[in-house]
């Protein structure tokens, strides 16, 4: 399974879900992680640690607002960092919203 990827499944019109996603630093430098945008104002999203060294993880905690969604539902979140090879994560978190 995709380590980036969240499916939570089916859930009412107007929950809220949560998942936290872990980030590895995978170089062999310190990363930066920068600014984390989302696809819509639905998500929200933040990392607990700012500065990753080697083989650190950190986790990002995403939140998913429902109201307002149906049926099959997709959002995106993007983490950058200052790594080149990795300079955009993109987190995605899916499911099936029922009115």
């Amino acid at each position: 399974a995709d380590p980036y990827v969240w499916d939570f499944g089916k859930v009412q019109e107007g929950e809220i879900v949560k998942h936290d996603f872990e980030i590895t630093n995978k170089s062999s430098q310190a990363v930066k992680i920068g600014p984390i945008t989302t696809s819509c104002g639905c998500t929200a999203s933040v990392a607990d640690k700012k500065v990753l060294e080697p083989g650190e993880v950190t986790a990002v905690h995403v939140t998913f607002k429902t109201k307002k969604y149906k049926g099959q539902v997709s959002q995106f979140v993007y983490v950058s960092t200052d790594n080149p090879d990795e300079s955009v994560i993109r987190l995605t978190v899916k499911g099936e919203v029922i009115p």
